[in-house]
């Protein structure tokens, strides 16, 4: 086995790829707010993405998919801030980039031989452990941590969303890499620079204008809170050009979008209530530096919007309807069962995805919400959403003076 440190202390995480950036960068010898403490998720969500959002629907053969990031950068995160925010922490970085996927691959495993440590991009829906639906190909990038490879069997072993290492045939992993939007065949080599002094408090600073920043931006678009405003316009007018109804229809494609909208506010890559419970704990962590302690009243804000995220997510697929409801208590159960067994699981999580399909081909037939049903929780749904940007929009004004 080349790489692999049979001492990892820690795997997995809240999300999937804050959880493998943190992970990598506390075992390349990065450090936390106290300049000598263990950084934590909240921590590095804090420092890359950061808070924020995007409204993306994607056309496809199989129908139109959305997708929902809760971050600063949006679904095409690519990787400079990390690298960028990685150097502040006292890393040197070395990105790997390489046209050929063959030419990628070694240099993944010559970095991983001499004991630096590995981040890289994906596509998520090219990797067959995430269990994605048709129709994400090629859409969101997913970082992902690489522990080691197993020359014998030409494994990579992974760092991704489980308390378990993933091992990967070398081959999928090459396409699932080649297949990254925006990042493809992007990787990053960290290690250890000489003792220096950190700054983080001026890093926290910045990041945390940077993003809130961002996020107050745009008065139009898909992205920061003219993004959750566009959400909640589609939600609220189902039937108007950009409704839900006009984009989905009433059948299975408004059965993927409602099971979509759980899944990227309940269990995206940057963790729950769409990255909000990590900004918070982030900020927690931020306001107990003596720079920072301005912070704490914005804290209780944050956790409000935070559970709202999170009530959005399951009336998204509510109890009021069983077999909507079926469907998310089965994505939960399999989510679930992978953040705890990795692969070990795998038969399970098969039995899961056909059983989502088949729910998927009941939908085809008949929709399980008469329609004024189906417009009452569309318009709920976007009533929430509404609710949300108003308090994101008063919170972030509030704790952008708070930085600046």
């Amino acid at each position: 086995m080349v790489g692999m440190d049979e001492n990892l202390a820690e795997l997995g995480g809240g999300g999937a790829s804050s959880a493998a950036l943190r992970n990598a960068l506390v075992r390349a010898g990065g450090s936390g707010a106290g300049g000598g403490t263990p950084l934590t998720e909240g921590m590095v969500f804090l420092l890359a993405p950061g808070l924020g959002f995007h409204y993306l629907v994607v056309k496809r053969s199989v129908g139109q998919r959305l997708v929902i990031s809760g971050t600063a950068a949006g679904v095409g995160w690519g990787g400079d801030t990390i690298g960028e925010v990685a150097q502040r922490l006292g890393l040197v970085v070395t990105p790997l980039e390489h046209a050929v996927e063959l030419a990628a691959d070694n240099a993944l495993v010559e970095a991983l031989d001499g004991g630096h440590v590995v981040v890289a991009w994906t596509d998520v829906a090219a990797l067959p452990h995430r269990r994605f639906p048709p129709g994400f190909a090629q859409v969101v990038p997913h970082l992902l941590g690489v522990l080691g490879f197993d020359e014998a069997n030409e494994e990579f072993t992974l760092d991704d969303g489980c308390a378990l290492p993933v091992p990967i045939d070398a081959t999928r992993l090459r396409l699932a890499r080649a297949e990254a939007p925006g990042a493809r065949n992007r990787a990053l080599c960290l290690r250890a620079a000489p003792p220096g002094t950190v700054d983080v408090t001026a890093l926290l600073r910045e990041r945390i204008r940077e993003a809130t920043a961002a996020h107050l931006r745009a008065p139009l678009g898909s992205r920061g809170i003219a993004g959750m405003r566009a959400l909640a316009a589609g939600l609220a007018e189902p039937a108007a050009p950009r409704g839900w109804l006009s984009l989905f229809g009433r059948g299975a494609g408004l059965f993927h979008a409602l099971l979509a909208l759980h899944r990227w506010i309940a269990h995206g890559d940057h963790g729950p209530a769409a990255g909000r419970g990590l900004w918070v704990a982030g900020l927690a962590e931020a306001a107990t530096l003596p720079a920072h302690g301005g912070l704490v009243p914005e804290l209780e804000a944050w956790r409000r919007i935070a559970d709202g995220w999170t009530a959005l997510a399951a009336e998204a697929l509510p109890d009021t309807c069983p077999r909507l409801a079926e469907a998310r208590e089965v994505l939960d159960a399999q989510l679930a069962r992978y953040s705890r067994d990795g692969i070990d699981s795998m038969r399970v999580l098969g039995a899961t995805s056909s059983r989502l399909a088949a729910i998927e081909n009941e939908m085809e037939s008949e929709f399980p919400l008469r329609e004024a049903d189906t417009y009452a929780l569309l318009r709920d749904l976007g009533a929430r959403v509404d609710a949300l940007a108003a308090a994101e929009l008063d919170s972030s004004r509030r704790l952008l003076t708070l930085v600046d």
